[in-house]
């Protein structure tokens, strides 16, 4: 779970980051539950905090395309969905740091 002073902002960037959707049965005012399309597993929260502390490490995901896609079109979507450039401190890295709405930070590797 991780806390958020918007959930309904943040939602369309680790959608996109992670191929999740809303869990329509498990999301309501103040919470946004996503899981994987077609498992019935584990699920992601996103739940609203008055609040919440925003940016730095809330959570810290590394998310991955799968070999199949582009790396800089799944750079665009994230992109397109809301995702900000963020400062990795390493210019000449392999991946690509963004943020979300609220700032937290992930990377996107290279496809794997």
């Amino acid at each position: 779970m991780a806390n958020s002073a918007d959930p309904d902002a943040v939602a369309p960037v680790w959608a996109e980051a992670t191929g999740w959707r809303r869990s329509k049965s498990a999301s309501h005012d103040g919470l946004v539950a996503m899981r994987a399309p077609h498992v019935p597993g584990p699920f992601v929260e996103l739940l609203r905090v008055a609040g919440a502390e925003l940016g730095g490490c809330r959570i810290r995901l590394d998310v991955a395309p799968t070999l199949e896609d582009d790396f800089d079109e799944s750079v665009a979507g994230l992109l397109a969905a809301g995702a900000k450039p963020a400062d990795g401190g390493q210019q000449d890295a392999p991946w690509v740091v963004l943020a979300d709405a609220e700032g937290a930070e992930f990377r996107v590797l290279t496809p794997r």
